[in-house]
């Protein structure tokens, strides 16, 4: 059964505050390399300063006079820093409010469109000897002056964003590594396509192209096994599948496993079981991820968002004998965005393109990123990583349904001289020791 977040606390502040605070930090936002101008070049307002004492005497009051005078036009450097002393003194006080109690972050409406409150990542795996870490990028530069972790995040209409508090890493909370286990353990080839000329599903006579299942779905099982039980026996914690090579049998026959192997000793905390086609009963299916905890509960589903065309002819003649020009995944594009907040920090959990072009995916953030995909080849996936590690001091790990041995897998910290993948004797299965500051 999925666990439900407990109750919320009320929140800190009442609604008007948060509308007056997402405007407020708006207009920081755009002037904020003046206002890092401003605190690097001239002695700044210390907690004693007059400004300081009436953010903290009447915050509310003082939000809606900076705000007056930011919307008139008055963004002087005394604004500014009122401004800012304000944004800093509510995060004080959510920060506050969150530690006490798991609380869904409020959204707003403002003339300038719908807005959710992040709150700050961890940098989880951004750890280590200071010589050994990259140069911040400048908009993480910019951050951290301001010193300002929250962010108010614009949303389309249609997204829905779904926070989850998850605590089955609470465990590791002091640990100096994360072992993750990445499992490419099949290929396309390994699974039944259909592709019908007739199925009118996709648009512009592109032909539709779904995944029915395993060829041989009791070797792949057999395959999926050996490699949990070799992830449980050289403890990795947190365990990736590629996408589209599960089904509804070999999934189901993990969840068995992890109820009645992990039971013992709880080593695998998380299993991202890759992703399968799922049928919605409407005429539609879904390209779904699923997360299993300890004991194969599921803990979230994610739905692809971005649709995938295949027109390189000679992976249209692998997976049908027919001549066929270009072909779609026509999937349902799933709504949610399921945010994984962890004792590790945030984890998100985007299928294969979802990463490359969600922007989205992008600027959310994540101090995990935890990709199944089916590409053929990495080159883009590394390449968003990089910049991904350098926007939010993200780590990423993509597990990829390919043979090709460069392209199995990839990982990457957001760290110089990262540590590579080992690959475990005789089974389909690398791990890497991430080191972490929890």
């Amino acid at each position: 059964m999925q666990k439900k977040p407990p109750e919320a606390l009320q929140a800190p502040f009442p609604a008007d505050i948060y509308r007056i605070w997402c405007q407020v930090w708006l207009h920081v936002q755009d002037h904020r390399q003046h206002l890092v101008n401003q605190m690097v070049q001239l002695p700044y307002p210390q907690e004693e300063e007059p400004s300081f004492v009436l953010a903290r005497d009447d915050l509310g009051q003082a939000l809606s006079d900076v705000l007056s005078q930011l919307d008139s036009g008055g963004a002087d450097d005394s604004v500014l820093t009122q401004a800012h002393v304000c944004l800093l003194e509510l995060e004080t006080r959510q920060r506050a409010a969150a530690q006490r109690h798991w609380q869904v972050p409020p959204e707003v409406n403002t003339a300038r469109g719908r807005h959710v409150l992040i709150p700050s990542l961890r940098c989880t795996a951004r750890s280590g000897d200071p010589d050994q870490l990259f140069h911040i990028s400048s908009e993480l530069g910019i951050d951290r002056i301001l010193g300002l972790g929250y962010r108010w995040l614009p949303l389309p209409k249609e997204v829905v964003l779904d926070w989850r508090e998850i605590s089955q890493l609470v465990s590791l909370r002091g640990a100096q590594t994360l072992r993750i286990g990445l499992a490419p353990c099949a290929t396309k080839d390994d699974m039944i396509w259909h592709l019908d000329p007739q199925d009118k599903r996709a648009p512009d006579a592109r032909v539709p192209m779904q995944c029915s299942g395993s060829r041989d779905p009791d070797g792949l099982w057999a395959v999926v096994q050996k490699t949990l039980e070799a992830a449980w026996a050289n403890r990795v914690q947190v365990l990736l599948f590629p996408e589209l090579v599960m089904d509804e049998v070999v999934l189901q026959r993990c969840r068995d496993w992890l109820e009645t192997h992990n039971l013992r000793e709880n080593r695998l905390h998380l299993v991202v079981a890759g992703s399968r086609h799922v049928d919605n009963l409407d005429g539609s299916f879904s390209n779904r991820c699923t997360v299993l905890g300890q004991l194969g509960d599921i803990l979230w589903e994610q739905d692809k968002r971005t649709p995938f065309v295949i027109d390189d002819p000679k992976t249209l003649k692998s997976l049908c004998s027919e001549h066929i020009a270009l072909a779609v995944e026509p999937t349902k594009l799933g709504p949610n965005l399921v945010l994984a907040e962890t004792a590790v920090g945030r984890l998100l959990t985007p299928i294969c393109l979802d990463y490359i072009e969600g922007d989205l995916w992008r600027e959310l953030g994540a101090d995990f990123y935890l990709v199944p995909a089916m590409s053929p080849n990495l080159a883009r996936f590394k390449n968003r990583a990089n910049a991904m590690g350098a926007l939010h001091g993200a780590a990423t790990f993509v597990c990829n349904a390919q043979t090709a041995g460069n392209h199995r897998c990839l990982t990457y910290l957001p760290v110089k001289n990262a540590p590579k993948p080992t690959s475990i004797a005789e089974t389909e299965l690398f791990t890497i020791d991430v080191p972490i500051d929890v």
